[in-house]
C-alpha cells in the first residue's frame, strides 16, 4: 500500500500536485497500479475476465503530526490563517492534560485538516 501512495505524495511534497488533487488522487484509487481508470461507479472490463466491482472509499480527514507540539502555537497559527481550530482529544479529556492532542479546521476547499502531537515515532494509536 505504501508504494501506491508514493508517487502521488511525492508529486503533492514537490508541488506538482495540489492538495485536493492529492486528496482525490487518493480517495478514488487512481494511485492503484490495480485500477485503470474509469468513471466513478463503472465496472471495469478486463477484456472477458470477471469486471471487478468500482473501487469506494472515503477520505474523512487529512492529518499531520508535528514534533515538538504546542497547542497555544498551533491554535493560534490555525486561527491566523482562517481555520477556526477546533480540539480533538479522542475522548481523552482537556487538551491541555491528555497525552492525545490535536486541532481540526476546515480548509477553503471544506477538507477537514487536523494537526497534532501524534507522529511515526510518537503515536498512541
Amino acid at each position: 500500500m505504501e508504494s501506491v501512495i508514493a508517487r502521488p505524495l511525492n508529486e503533492f511534497e514537490t508541488g506538482k500536485m495540489s492538495q485536493r488533487q492529492l486528496v482525490q488522487t487518493l480517495a478514488t484509487g487512481e494511485a492503484s497500479p490495480a485500477a485503470p481508470a474509469t468513471a466513478a461507479g463503472e465496472a471495469v472490463d478486463r477484456g472477458g475476465a470477471a469486471a471487478r466491482p468500482p473501487f469506494t472509499g472515503v477520505i474523512n480527514h487529512i492529518s499531520w503530526g508535528i514534533e515538538p507540539w504546542d497547542t497555544k502555537t498551533a491554535r493560534s497559527e490555525l486561527t491566523k490563517r482562517g481555520l477556526n481550530p477546533r480540539v480533538d482529544t479522542g475522548t481523552r479529556g482537556d487538551i491541555a492534560t491528555s497525552t492525545f492532542k490535536s486541532l481540526h479546521g476546515r480548509d477553503p476547499d471544506g477538507l477537514d485538516l487536523q494537526v497534532g502531537n501524534q507522529t511515526r515515532e510518537k503515536h498512541e494509536l
